[in-house]
């Protein structure tokens, strides 16, 4: 498999430069893992100082625990990484780890009914709501679950969002 995490990343933990990055294919999880129990995360920090703090392990952590809790299979090679990557500017979409992500959803190489994990919802944006709004409905619009460590955690899916209408 090779959905290297941080593959698509460009922070400071980035293993590949960008012409790497953007000859580099993600390929489809395993099929020997039911769709509906596979679990993606996503996780990133915005500054070179939040690397040496506990920023990124404790997102990793989190959505690892929420993974195990509900029954689903957290596979390193399905984790992203965005350490060191803005979401003000949306760079974590258009040369991150996320954007990459969403690259590989449009594509259909992310199975439907996956669910992706964030600690929250800024970890994906800081953008206004409504300029956020398109991320969140192409992961769902894919088919995919979201999955936000809130407390209680909140699980975001179309079957969720037609029962909330």
């Amino acid at each position: 498999m090779n959905f290297d995490s941080k593959a698509a990343g460009t922070g400071a933990g980035s293993r590949l430069n960008r012409q790497e990055q953007q000859s580099r294919s993600v390929s489809p999880p395993s099929l020997l893992i039911p769709m509906s129990t596979v679990a993606i995360s996503y996780a990133r920090f915005s500054s070179a100082p939040q690397a040496q703090g506990a920023s990124l392990s404790r997102q990793v952590e989190r959505a690892r625990e929420y993974a195990e809790a509900n029954s689903l299979v957290l596979d390193p090679t399905l984790c992203f990484e965005d350490p060191g990557v803005s979401a003000w500017d949306q760079s974590n979409l258009e040369k991150g780890a996320l954007g990459g992500f969403l690259r590989a959803v449009d594509e259909g190489k992310v199975p439907k009914g996956a669910t992706l994990i964030v600690e929250s919802f800024d970890r994906l944006s800081r953008a206004t709501p409504l300029d956020a709004l398109p991320v969140f409905l192409r992961i769902i619009g894919a088919g995919l679950n979201l999955a936000i460590l809130t407390n209680p955690p909140q699980l975001f899916s179309r079957a969720t969002l037609k029962e909330s209408g």
